[in-house]
């Protein structure tokens, strides 16, 4: 029956379902769903909250605010641009997440505690990146992930914006200067005595 009235034009639904979903929308979270299931929960419900439907920075946001804890700061950590943007961002992190988690699952002593599991984490990370985490001094699992994934964001961005300097012959060329021209000294001329 729910089906069949999300199916049929607006004056025909009462607005007792209706007024349901917006209830169902305010209250959503993401609980125990996966990012597939929360997403597609949230977006089935949006038909009924026009006024965060139709405003792509109010969808995002209930979007964000409905994720759970630890996921909530790793996405909100990415700058999401959109809702779609959110939910992919929070689908990779999710998978990533799954992914290390799986591997703790073999080491059932380690999985259970949170130190174990940051340090776990750190060793994992290239020695570049291990350094500079260690630096930040993370004192848990998902501190010791948001700063590692701010660091390769930073380092990443940073390495983008470096550019190669031009060489004439042997020797760098000093910005403004033509190819032709060289770097003066900037000891004064030594004059000649006359005797």
């Amino acid at each position: 029956v729910e089906q069949l009235l999300y199916c049929l034009p607006s004056e025909y639904v009462p607005e007792s379902f209706v007024n349901a979903r917006e209830r169902e929308f305010d209250n959503l979270v993401q609980g125990t769903m996966s990012v597939g299931q929360y997403a597609r929960r949230f977006s089935s419900l949006l038909a009924y909250v026009p006024h965060v439907s139709g405003h792509e920075r109010a969808k995002r946001n209930k979007f964000l605010e409905g994720l759970n804890e630890e996921l909530y700061s790793l996405v909100l950590a990415g700058s999401p641009t959109s809702y779609v943007d959110a939910v992919d961002k929070a689908m990779d992190i999710e998978e990533g997440l799954q992914n290390s988690t799986s591997l703790l699952a073999y080491v059932p002593h380690v999985s259970g505690h949170e130190r174990a599991k940051r340090n776990k984490f750190l060793e994992g990370l290239n020695e570049e990146l291990y350094s500079l985490v260690l630096a930040g001094s993370p004192t848990s699992y998902v501190d010791a992930v948001d700063k590692a994934m701010d660091i390769e964001e930073g380092l990443q961005n940073s390495r983008s914006r470096v550019r190669p300097q031009v060489v004439q012959g042997n020797h760098p060329m000093v910005s403004g200067l033509q190819p032709t021209q060289s770097v003066q000294s900037s000891k004064p001329p030594q004059q000649q005595v006359d005797q």
